[in-house]
């Protein structure tokens, strides 16, 4: 049912997708932490590339009912899941990044 529903979703609103490693989300994510912080001295495109790929990885995973958040969790909080099992998972940084934003989502929404 999960693959269908995705596969329904994926033919509806076709996108280009590309991978990228673990390494670059992480450049991606420090621009994201500095802007979090208030620190000007961040890229824009590159902090928007983390908050969007982690918030599209997210809603998409919530819509094919792979996790099962409650509705009160928005993306900022699974956007700071991510950041958390990113910085304490240095030794996965040369996965490819959905691995290092699938992973934490699945362990912290689990449907049961």
């Amino acid at each position: 049912m999960k693959v269908m529903v995705i596969s329904i979703l994926l033919a509806l609103f076709p996108v280009n997708v590309y991978a990228i490693s673990g390494n670059e989300l992480v450049k991606s994510m420090r621009d994201y932490d500095k802007y979090a912080a208030g620190n000007g001295d961040f890229k824009q495109s590159s902090m928007g590339m983390y908050v969007g790929y982690v918030s599209g990885i997210f809603e998409a995973m919530r819509i094919g009912r792979v996790i099962c958040p409650n509705q009160a969790v928005v993306n900022g909080q699974a956007i700071e899941i991510v950041s958390g099992y990113i910085k304490s998972n240095p030794e996965k940084w040369d996965l490819d990044a959905i691995n290092l934003v699938y992973t934490p989502l699945i362990l912290t929404f689990p449907c049961r």
